[in-house]
C-alpha cells in the first residue's frame, strides 16, 4: 500500500502519513478529534449546569411541598394529590424500584428511612407493576404474532393471485 507524507500544522510534528487510496476517516481524523473533544466538554458542562439547576430546584419545591403537607391546616385529599403525583413522577423518571435488585437502596422506604408499612406497599405494588407489565407485554406479543400471520398469509394470498393471472395471461388453454 503506497503512503504518502502530508503537512500539517495539527500535530507536533509538522507531517502526516497517509495511505492510499485516502479515506475520509483517516484524512479527518483530527477534525473528528478536536470535535469530539469539544462535544465531550460542551456536555460536561451542561450536565454540571442542568443537575445543579434540577438539585436547586427539587429542593426549593420539597421544601414547600413538606411544609404543606405537614400543616394541620391541609385537607387530606390534598396530601393525597400530592403524594399520588410525586409516585407518578417517579414512576415516570425511572420506573418502579426493583425490590430484590441491586438498586434495592433506592426504594422510597429505604430513603425515607427505613418506613416499614411504606416497604410492604412498596413491595405489593412492585410486584402488581411488574405482573400487569408482564401481561401487557405477552399480550402486545400474541396480537403481533397474529397480525404477522396475517399479514404472511394475505401477502402470499396476494402472490398466488398475481401467479394465477400471469398464469392465466400466458396459457389460455388451461383455463379450461
Amino acid at each position: 500500500m503506497e503512503k504518502i507524507v502530508v503537512p500539517t500544522n495539527f500535530n507536533k510534528t509538522g507531517k502526516r502519513v497517509l495511505s492510499l487510496p485516502l479515506e475520509e476517516g483517516r484524512v479527518c481524523a483530527p477534525a473528528y478529534q478536536q470535535y469530539r473533544k469539544a462535544y465531550c466538554a460542551a456536555q460536561d458542562k451542561w450536565k454540571r449546569k442542568f443537575d445543579a439547576a434540577k438539585q436547586a430546584y427539587v429542593e426549593s419545591i420539597a421544601h414547600w411541598i413538606a411544609l404543606y403537607i405537614a400543616g394541620d391546616s391541609t385537607p387530606v385529599a390534598q396530601k393525597y394529590k400530592i403524594a399520588k403525583f410525586l409516585a407518578e413522577q417517579s414512576l415516570a423518571e425511572r420506573g418502579p424500584t426493583n425490590i430484590t435488585g441491586p438498586n434495592s437502596s433506592q426504594r422510597w422506604s429505604v430513603q425515607l428511612g427505613n418506613i416499614l408499612d411504606l416497604a410492604s406497599v412498596e413491595e405489593k405494588t412492585w410486584k402488581d407493576y411488574i405482573t400487569a407489565t408482564d401481561k401487557a407485554d405477552a399480550e402486545r406479543d400474541a396480537a403481533l404474532a397474529k397480525a404477522r400471520s396475517a399479514c404472511d398469509e394475505m401477502k402470499r394470498a396476494l402472490a398466488r393471485e398475481i401467479s394465477d393471472h400471469t398464469h392465466h395471461q400466458y396459457h389460455p388453454e388451461d383455463e379450461h
